[in-house]
């Protein structure tokens, strides 16, 4: 079953797809918005929806927790823009993370860090513009 979610649009608008990730010890969460700017300059925002993923029962560092939120929401919001662009060209995409070591790790090659840590940053480039 589908139910649609209604997102004031209307022809001249700007779209912009923003989403933000964060963990903690026991899981970590995405959520993506659309922020819908009319010509006439108003903005509304929408929630579109949100991710989460519990912890593995293997314990992990805060920061690769964090860069696993990251990717989610990386994947998340790659899946909202693919749906939504048909009806909406989407003028930016916006992922937002309070981790710096994540962050760091995104300013950085993916070639010159850890195996795990080089696959997710190789996954978030591809799948998002950082």
């Amino acid at each position: 079953m589908k139910i649609p979610r209604y997102i004031g649009c209307s022809a001249g608008c700007s779209y912009d797809l923003c989403g933000f990730s964060d963990a903690s010890t026991k899981g970590y969460a995405a959520v993506a918005y659309l922020r819908v700017t009319a010509k006439s300059g108003s903005v509304d925002v929408y929630l579109l929806g949100s991710k989460t993923k519990l912890a593995p029962m293997k314990t992990s560092t805060i920061p690769r927790l964090e860069l696993s939120g990251a990717v989610l929401l990386a994947l998340w919001l790659g899946r909202i823009k693919r749906a939504l662009e048909p009806q909406q060209e989407i003028s930016n995409v916006f992922a937002w993370s309070d981790s710096t070591i994540v962050l760091s790790w995104l300013g950085n090659t993916h070639t010159s860090s850890k195996t795990f840590v080089s696959n997710r940053i190789f996954q978030i480039q591809t799948t998002i513009s950082v």
